[in-house]
């Protein structure tokens, strides 16, 4: 985005803020303020949309989405200016702003020359740990972060009442849920592997010159950004043909849902996972914590994953045709990129013709949006029946 001017710079972050949070939400609010609420259909919309739990609560939730979303932010611009070195020549507040709006909604755009690779910050831990923190609040989710918020609050309430009052208490039940506490492992574990496998792999090559420290906090980065934000500090055309694969994985995954990210979604990589262990273990359901993951749950999910597969293959084909110029390990690595919303590039986007970038346009729109969520939308919904018809067992292994 550098070669943009100061007033494209500001059009491309108003994108990036509206593609974040989801045009939706910003719609739902700007039509209740010009007319003072909006119709029950729409709010219905709005409701599946922030995962609302009752219609009439869809415009608080969105409130609470723009207020997070913008104390983040403004914390983020803060700490990042805070600690942007002033040798960079980029300590302004144009510059922490953008980034920080960018960092929060997993876009990866930079308006620095280099970008992160910009030797004056590719190694200053404090401009990537905070960059790296906004990346993964807005890969978490809004309602993993709400759902934390009112845990942590509520805990604080009752550490409180403890201290002030001496008459016995009833026992304290407040926990998040179970699709936030699965968010909150998957994106750890994740985090914890990438950082592990590239620290591995790269030790001795990529980050060969680097410190120990500096190359701990390079393989924590890559793992971060690889998921769906796109910031590089170093040249990823370096990269080992093993560190590629992993890099792929990630990208596949890419954030939870809800958020402001791209890829199949932490909770339907951990659905597909705890599925095999329980076929494995010979169990019928999927048990976590007393609790048996609905079996609409686990149908969606498998959903996501074969028309993933199926999309990826399809636009890895098509590109195969229009881009011969490039061998087949850079194009896989495009389209898992665009996918998952990464942003990431073998030196391949600038020189793709017309057509590979619509291709590549379309692999980002649908791993954005998501197929099975596009296909809810355009496909007609089957009649349901009052019968239920015999089941039959096929032979899958």
């Amino acid at each position: 985005s550098t070669d943009f001017s100061e007033l494209g710079q500001w059009i491309i972050l108003f994108l990036i803020q509206i593609g974040g949070i989801g045009i939706m939400t910003y719609t739902g609010l700007v039509a209740y303020i010009l007319r003072g609420g909006t119709s029950i259909s729409n709010q219905i919309i709005l409701k599946e949309m922030v995962n609302a739990k009752v219609i009439g609560g869809v415009m608080n939730v969105i409130r609470k989405i723009l207020f997070i979303t913008l104390i983040t932010e403004i914390i983020g611009a803060c700490f990042l200016y805070y600690f942007m070195p002033e040798s960079s020549g980029y300590r302004t507040v144009p510059y922490a702003v953008f980034h920080a709006v960018s960092a929060f909604c997993n876009a990866g755009f930079s308006t620095i020359t280099d970008g992160l690779a910009d030797p004056h910050i590719a190694q200053a831990g404090g401009v990537l740990v905070i960059i790296m923190t906004l990346i993964v609040l807005g890969g978490l989710g809004f309602n993993i972060v709400f759902d934390v918020y009112d845990a942590v609050i509520n805990r604080l309430h009752r550490i409180y009442l403890e201290l002030t009052r001496r008459d016995q208490l009833p026992p304290f039940r407040k926990k998040v849920h179970i699709n936030t506490r699965i968010t909150l492992i998957t994106t750890g574990s994740l985090l914890l592997f990438g950082t592990l496998m590239y620290y591995i792999l790269e030790r001795h090559h990529l980050f060969g010159k680097l410190d120990e420290g500096q190359r701990w906090l390079q393989a924590l980065f890559l793992s971060v950004t690889t998921r769906t934000a796109g910031f590089n500090t170093m040249n990823l055309n370096t990269l080992s043909l093993a560190s590629i694969m992993i890099t792929l994985l990630l990208m596949y995954i890419g954030a939870s849902p809800n958020s402001t990210g791209g890829g199949i979604k932490t909770t339907v990589f951990a659905i597909g996972i705890l599925n095999i262990v329980s076929l494995t273990r010979g169990k019928k359901n999927i048990e976590i914590e007393s609790r048996v993951i609905a079996e609409s749950s686990i149908r969606k999910a498998f959903a996501v994953i074969g028309l993933s597969i199926l999309a990826i293959g399809i636009y890895i084909f098509l590109l195969t045709l229009t881009e011969k110029q490039f061998p087949l390990n850079q194009l896989i690595f495009e389209v898992f990129s665009a996918f998952g919303t990464v942003g990431l590039s073998l030196d391949v986007t600038p020189h793709l013709t017309t057509i590979g970038k619509v291709i590549i346009i379309f692999a980002m729109f649908t791993g954005r949006v998501g197929l099975f969520s596009l296909m809810l939308g355009l496909i007609p919904k089957a009649v349901s029946m009052r019968y239920q018809l015999p089941a039959e067992e096929l032979v899958v292994y």
